[in-house]
């Protein structure tokens, strides 16, 4: 089981479907610059908990900004490692 230190805590974010049931492809919103899809706020579900983090359990889904994201590069999974204080909703 992998564990983070202090105030840190594992997400799987969760993307946005790209394609339509139909099979339409998606593309970006007008205006929507590469800085803007890096900032926006995204959706994950909690993996891991670090050390002493009481706000939130395992499996919650809460809404993140993506700046302060790092990519752990874990075999096949997309989990990211991130700090408590970029976490800013939680999905109840």
């Amino acid at each position: 089981m992998l564990k983070p230190l202090s105030d840190q805590i594992i997400i799987d974010p969760i993307w946005p479907e790209q394609e339509t049931e139909s099979g339409l492809v998606l593309g970006n919103q007008e205006g929507q610059t590469e800085l803007l899809r890096e900032v926006y706020p995204s959706t994950a579900v909690i993996i891991a908990i670090g050390s002493g983090i009481s706000n939130f359990e395992i499996g919650d889904q809460v809404v993140f900004l993506r700046w302060g994201c790092r990519d752990l590069c874990l075999e096949d999974n997309n989990w990211w490692l991130i700090n408590q204080k970029d976490i800013i909703a939680i999905w109840r």
